[in-house]
C-alpha cells in the first residue's frame, strides 16, 4: 500500500485500475492491494483521505464498508468545518 500511496503522491494519479479506482456510485476510490481495500476521497484541499481498511471478501464491497467510510468523511469534515 505504501507504494501506491507514494505513487498517488507524487505523480498525482494511478493510471493502474487494478491498483486504484473510483467505488461505482459513490464519491470515494479504493486502493487495492489483493485482497486488501482501503477506501478514500479526495478534498477540496488536495488532500487524500483514507477511510479506513477491510479485507474484500468477495467481488462487491460490503454496504456496511461504503456506510463505514460516508459516516468517517462525514464526522472529519464536520471537524474541519467542511461539511
Amino acid at each position: 500500500m505504501f507504494v501506491l500511496f507514494r505513487l498517488l503522491a507524487d505523480h498525482g494519479e494511478i493510471k493502474n485500475v487494478e491498483k486504484f479506482k473510483k467505488i461505482e456510485n459513490t464519491e470515494f476510490y479504493e486502493f487495492k492491494a489483493f485482497k486488501i481495500r482501503m477506501p478514500c476521497y479526495f478534498r477540496p484541499d488536495k488532500r487524500v483521505v483514507v477511510t479506513h481498511g477491510f479485507t474484500k471478501k468477495s467481488d462487491k464491497i460490503r454496504p456496511g464498508d461504503l456506510e463505514r467510510a460516508r459516516n468517517i468523511k462525514q464526522e472529519y469534515d464536520a471537524l474541519l468545518g467542511q461539511t
